[in-house]
């Protein structure tokens, strides 16, 4: 099981290797990608298809919110808690419609 850093790192590789914006410019894990135009709408259906190839989750209709994938971060910590499991997750920010 992958942990929090390793997370962050593979989501970031592919961030950087899939949006030409991350590419142009400096950023940090903390930062809005949709609100800084690194990632757009449609982007983040890439995002979560690679998230569910990379890391065997399921990602659900009512967890696809803004606040989940918000940033690295965010989107780091929704994965774990995917990852870890139902048992486990209930302490984490996992985010359900």
């Amino acid at each position: 099981m992958p942990d929090i850093s390793e997370i962050r790192n593979r989501i970031r590789e592919f961030v950087v290797r899939q949006f030409p914006q991350a590419r142009r410019r400096a950023f940090v894990d903390d930062e809005a990608l949709l609100g800084s135009g690194i990632i757009d709408s449609m982007g983040i259906l890439d995002l979560v298809g690679f998230l569910e190839t990379e890391f065997s989750i399921t990602v659900a209709d009512e967890e696809l919110l803004q606040e989940n994938f918000q940033t690295i971060e965010c989107t780091a910590s929704f994965v774990e808690a995917k990852v870890q499991g139902p048992a486990v997750s209930s302490g984490k920010r996992l985010r359900t419609a």
